[in-house]
């Protein structure tokens, strides 16, 4: 009877289904940085500045580089393909929003989400 669905989680898991990615244990699918770079490049970062990112262990330490070059649209690229992978995964039966986090902040939250939480209050 759901019409609608939040999903609130932390960047390094949410960056996955982004991707399409579903199974999203790290001993199955440990594609963040790859994604997050691919992302990146196609946002115009600098050759250099993607290799460190390929080379961060942790999505929290790719967080303090893009957030230090200048790339925070990055987390709301993030959300918005998020929310359409999640929708589609579900065959758009159930509107989609996404609220991404780092374990410091929010990063950012995807379109439909207003309109759900003001649905769910």
């Amino acid at each position: 009877g759901f019409t609608s669905i939040l999903l609130a989680g932390h960047l390094g898991k949410l960056v996955k289904p982004a991707a399409g990615i579903f199974y999203t244990h790290s001993r199955v699918s440990d594609t963040r940085m790859e994604i997050l770079t691919a992302y990146l490049g196609v946002l115009g970062m600098k050759t250099e500045q993607l290799r460190e990112i390929m080379n961060c262990q942790t999505t929290e330490e790719a967080i303090k580089l893009v957030d230090r070059t200048g790339y925070q649209e990055l987390y709301q690229v993030i959300a918005e393909k998020c929310a359409q992978r999640c929708a589609a995964y579900v065959y758009d039966q159930l509107e989609v929003g996404v609220v991404l986090f780092s374990m410091e902040k929010l990063l950012a939250k995807s379109s439909q989400t207003e309109k759900i939480i003001g649905e769910i209050r």
